[in-house]
């Protein structure tokens, strides 16, 4: 029974420590042949916070995808998904990479917008005279989202940075807001081996 305890606790110690050090259980490098353009691609998908509680960017899914030609020239790709709150102001068409707290600008290929609506059921459950309950509707919410995708590519003098470097982050800027996404660094190492050929 000690021993089990030992364990659970072990285990629990080793989990606590993923969570504060911000390890991302899920992220992976994803390898595969491209026959039609005859290249090797790696990718490699992040979900990530802006930290700033009061920032209307809800969350970032950004993936990196390199490719790798037969003469062996290689271009990197960055493709992110931006969910935010539908009250903010629209994403700007700029977008910077910060290396160790030097920024670089990033030029944009391509910027998608999508608003999207759903509504919420507001639901109470309600005692009827025989003491059974019923859930009843008592109101409805409406939320809104805005979705920016974007895409862009990294210069070799960037990801020679990044490589290099010991903290990364994105900054985005919508109106009067400006919104920082930082790579954990549990998938900054992963990003490092994935540029690494």
């Amino acid at each position: 029974m000690k021993n089990r305890v030992i364990r659970f606790s072990g285990l629990m110690a080793i989990l606590f420590v993923m969570l504060l050090q911000g390890c991302s259980l899920f992220s992976t490098i994803i390898e595969e042949h491209d026959v039609v353009y005859n290249t090797h691609r790696k990718s490699l998908t992040l979900k990530l916070e802006d930290r700033n509680r009061l920032s209307h960017v809800l969350y970032v899914e950004k993936t990196f995808v390199t490719e790798t030609s037969a003469d062996q020239s290689v271009t990197v790709k960055v493709y992110d998904v931006l969910t935010m709150s539908g009250s903010g102001f629209d994403l700007e068409d700029r977008v910077f990479i910060i290396i160790d707290e030097k920024a670089f600008p990033l030029t944009l290929s391509t910027k998608e917008l999508e608003h999207t609506s759903y509504i919420d059921e507001d639901r109470e459950d309600v005692k009827t005279s025989d003491s059974t309950s019923v859930s009843v509707v008592t109101g409805y919410s409406t939320n809104n989202r805005k979705i920016t995708r974007l895409n862009y590519s990294l210069s070799k003098e960037i990801i020679s940075k990044i490589q290099d470097s010991e903290r990364i982050s994105f900054r985005y800027y919508a109106g009067p807001e400006m919104s920082t996404i930082t790579i954990l660094r549990s998938d900054l190492k992963k990003l490092k081996e994935m540029l690494a050929n």
